[in-house]
């Protein structure tokens, strides 16, 4: 079993530092949504759309060196800070449900699921080429 080694300073700095940056654009732009009429997650998500790897080091490169993680242990420790942020915003989720508001559409929002899941898997199988498998083994058509 490998021993337990800390994390280097640099990578605790640099860590801080790309989740500052997340967490200030992310409420700039979940602001900005907000004056806009939009939900204020629209602009989170534009947030990590923005900061990810294919937009902002493709455009800013020198910015993008800060915000993406180059060693394995940053990689890490900035998948678990993301990981908590993702079980919060569950959690979050759940506590502002309203139970009520559920229970008085649920027969219509059950019907949508089971009608947007059963519909394509149904046309899915009946228009969709036979899966190899099973066609080798003789159970398809």
């Amino acid at each position: 079993m490998p021993a337990f080694t800390p994390v280097d300073h640099h990578d605790i700095l640099i860590l801080l530092i790309q989740v500052a940056v997340l967490l200030g654009t992310a409420r700039l732009l979940g602001e900005v949504a907000l004056r806009l009429g939009q939900p204020p997650v629209v602009g989170e998500i534009l947030a990590g759309i923005i900061l990810g790897p294919s937009l902002l080091s493709t455009l800013v490169p020198w910015v993008g060196q800060w915000i993406m993680p180059h060693s394995p242990e940053q990689g890490h420790l900035l998948e678990v800070i993301s990981l908590l942020g993702a079980m919060f915003l569950l959690l979050l989720t759940g506590l502002e449900m309203d139970l009520t508001l559920i229970r008085q559409h649920a027969r219509v929002a059950l019907g949508a699921a089971t009608g947007g899941l059963v519909i394509p898997l149904v046309t899915g199988f009946l228009l969709g080429p036979p899966p190899a498998a099973l066609v080798r083994a003789g159970v398809a058509c």
